[in-house]
């Protein structure tokens, strides 16, 4: 189990496969590092979500990767895209109990959160700190259709779940909620059976607590395209290859010296 940086602004729980150990190696280089951020060590923490695995070789390489990094959340479940809700939620479970740091960013390992721009704009700019639930939200109804299709992996049987409409949701891709929001999260998610769409199920939960999803275009599902001076805006894009990631920490680091007449955001828009 990691042990929790409790002088931490914020954590970032990131859901990954178990082999995908070359995006997890990219990412503890780049923007999970505070000191190659330009930070202390203890500014924020990075944690990987992993599953129980049926590979003999990759469950020794994750073992021996668990006790070198002490980084990975390992959870008892099968590591699958099915079973992705269990993985997050339990995540949510382990940072209320062990790690209830002010903010909690949830994001997945193709994914580029910029880590040194959410810091400073929640130390200094942000003025939401409960009943926080941010992203990207689906707010149109026709991109929250339940879908029937029993040959999809985002299949959800009426059973299970009988409106044909989710409520608004973050996308998974990345969000962040406050930690008073993940402590109710955490007790309410018990009276919810769980579905195989963990960010609309997290809006299911969200919806049931009342709590009001607050949309924002500084999560981009796409990373295609941005300019150095979009750093300066730009807090989670998705789609990054391992690859990238180096690129687009260093392009983190210097957008404020390369674009100076940019007035960085201070709101969530």
């Amino acid at each position: 189990m990691p042990k929790c940086v409790v002088n931490a602004k914020f954590l970032v729980l990131i859901t990954t496969a178990p082999g995908n150990i070359d995006r997890r190696t990219a990412i503890r280089k780049t923007w999970c590092n505070p000191y190659a951020s330009e930070h202390s060590k203890d500014s924020w923490q990075c944690v990987f979500l992993i599953g129980a695995s049926n590979n003999q070789s990759i469950v020794e390489s994750v073992t021996r990767e668990k006790a070198h990094y002490q980084d990975i959340l390992h959870g008892s479940y099968i590591d699958s895209y099915r079973n992705l809700t269990y993985k997050v939620f339990n995540s949510f479970t382990w940072s209320r109990t062990y790690c209830p740091l002010e903010y909690v960013i949830k994001t997945d390992d193709d994914c580029f959160v910029n880590t040194k721009l959410v810091y400073r704009f929640l130390t200094t700019h942000n003025t939401k700190t409960t009943n926080l639930y941010v992203g990207k939200i689906f707010l149109e109804a026709d991109k929250r259709d339940v879908i029937r299709n029993s040959f999809s992996k985002w299949k959800v049987s009426k059973d299970v779940y009988a409106p044909n409409t989710f409520p608004p949701y973050a996308s998974g891709t990345g969000y962040i909620m406050s930690q008073d929001v993940i402590a109710k999260v955490v007790e309410e998610c018990r009276y919810h059976t769980p579905i195989p769409v963990e960010d609309a199920y997290t809006g299911i939960v969200i919806d049931a607590l009342h709590i009001n999803p607050k949309t924002s275009a500084r999560f981009m599902p796409f990373s295609s395209g941005l300019s150095i001076c979009n750093y300066l805006y730009m807090f989670v894009t998705h789609n990054v290859e391992p690859d990238r990631q180096s690129v687009m920490h260093h392009n983190m680091l210097i957008a404020k010296s390369e674009c100076p007449g940019d007035v960085e955001e201070t709101t969530w828009f």
